[in-house]
């Protein structure tokens, strides 16, 4: 088995549902928590600030760019312990040109008003 590695994954975070939640980073995707799966301690912590930097497509679920501060196993591409979470501006995660584009504009939750 792969020990842990601590590092640095900057890029989308994924939240579509409750207990879902994953990074795309410029390496690939990170599962962070599965719904009725595995949860990497410290993914409570991980909660866009900024409402203005987040993209609403379900009833409050959605996504936004951040960095996580994590132990993982690079072989699994699974997070086992998030250590810290910083928000980033959406434009940021945008125009990386190692990830893909995001529709910025699109807030499904706007509609359901």
């Amino acid at each position: 088995m792969t020990p842990f590695a601590q590092i640095k994954r900057c890029g989308w975070i994924d939240n579509p549902s409750p207990a879902n939640l994953w990074l795309t980073d410029r390496e690939g995707q990170w599962i962070v928590s599965e719904q009725g799966g595995r949860r990497a301690v410290g993914a409570d912590f991980i909660m866009p600030s900024d409402r203005t930097e987040f993209v609403s497509m379900n009833n409050g679920y959605g996504y936004f760019c951040g960095c996580l501060s994590v132990d993982a196993r690079s072989n699994e591409s699974v997070i086992a312990t998030v250590l810290s979470f910083t928000q980033l501006s959406l434009k940021r995660c945008n125009t990386d040109p190692s990830l893909e584009k995001r529709d910025l504009g699109f807030n499904q939750d706007s509609f359901t008003k």
